[in-house]
């Protein structure tokens, strides 16, 4: 019966630990080669103090490291990237899933590049149309949110025609104010509202040119 040490196949052992060195991606075979050679060196030196060949393997792969640690270390000696980290490798802030989507989606962009830029363009059309859609509605809320009671403020608007074209606008006639609070009960106040631009303003002793004035009933607050 032959002992378990004579039936370990050093070569075989060798030929495993390669492979999974060549599925690195940083290693080349040059540097999987001088890597290989540091190990047989290693079992050598070991067998020659009395260590079987098995032991002698287990001992020299794990004073050398794993695989993927060994890549690593190559890559940061011979790689002009400063973070030292491989393209392939997520980001440190980065989740793994995420960055297996984004690496995805960038293989899908590269094969099909008509039809990616297509879909990004819709999306980002679509996204634009949306924002501006939002502000809009934003800036249509905004009115009039200085008062107490905004949500029951109204504004009066008219149409007016002109040779047959009608031309909409917030022009009102100004005795319109007082009639509707006169014949209209759900009405509670009305105010006028009137821009004037520039005025030359005098109080008591002082005079003085505002550029922009405006002018509204007292029941406008």
């Amino acid at each position: 019966m032959k002992r378990e040490a004579d039936m370990f196949d050093l070569e075989r052992a060798i030929a495993s630990w390669r492979k999974r060195m060549e599925a690195d991606p940083v290693l080349d075979p040059g540097q999987i080669a001088e890597v290989e050679s540091h190990l047989r060196d290693k079992v050598d030196d070991l067998t020659v103090r009395g260590r079987s060949q098995e032991a002698a393997f287990e001992e020299a792969v794990g004073a050398l490291g794993e695989a993927d640690l060994i890549g690593s270390q190559f890559f940061k000696v011979y790689t002009p990237r400063r973070s030292g980290r491989p393209s392939w490798q997520a980001p440190r802030f980065v989740p793994s899933l995420a960055w297996n989507y984004i690496r995805t989606a960038g293989r899908v962009f590269r094969r099909n590049r008509a039809f990616s830029t297509l879909n990004v363009a819709g999306l980002a059309l679509g996204m634009t149309c949306c924002l501006l859609i939002s502000l809009w509605v934003l800036d249509e809320l905004s009115f009039d949110r200085f008062h107490a009671a905004a949500g029951r403020l109204y504004r009066v608007e008219s149409d007016e025609e002109y040779s047959g074209h009608v031309r909409h606008g917030i022009a009102t006639p100004i005795p319109l104010a007082s009639a509707m609070e006169e014949g209209i009960p759900e009405v509670e106040y009305a105010t006028r509202f009137s821009r004037f631009g520039g005025l030359q303003l005098t109080i008591g002793d002082k005079s003085f040119f505002e550029p922009d004035v405006i002018a509204a009933d007292p029941s406008f607050l």
